[in-house]
């Protein structure tokens, strides 16, 4: 076996984060993940033929100036995302509030 300067374990965004970090520190890293895949409590998942992320962490994180947004731009890694608005709604046996980008709009619906 090679050797290495960490070991990271779990390849989620913490560990991803973490071994990157390490990395350009030029530390040799071993990122260990136990599933198949990167991405930890992140997810896909289908509905009617359509794959969409899941996961709180793909809510935020993607502007220029935000940890992934500085990721995608320093590693030139090729990402696409498209932003939903409402990105969430929060349904009720009578109220359905859209949690909108927009927040004077999203606190007009909570107040009304």
């Amino acid at each position: 076996m090679r050797e290495v300067d960490a070991v990271v374990v779990g390849a989620g965004f913490g560990g991803i984060g973490a071994a990157l970090r390490l990395a350009e520190g030029g530390a040799r890293v071993l990122l260990a993940e136990r599933t198949t895949y990167p991405g930890g409590c992140a997810c896909t998942f289908e509905f009617e033929g359509d794959h969409f992320e899941g996961g709180a962490t793909l809510f935020s994180g993607f502007d220029d100036e935000q940890l992934f947004g500085r990721w995608i731009e320093r590693h030139g890694i090729d990402v696409s995302f498209e932003r939903l608005d409402p990105a969430l709604e929060l349904r009720t046996g009578s109220a359905v509030v859209r949690a909108s980008r927009d927040r004077a709009a999203l606190r007009a619906q909570f107040e009304a």
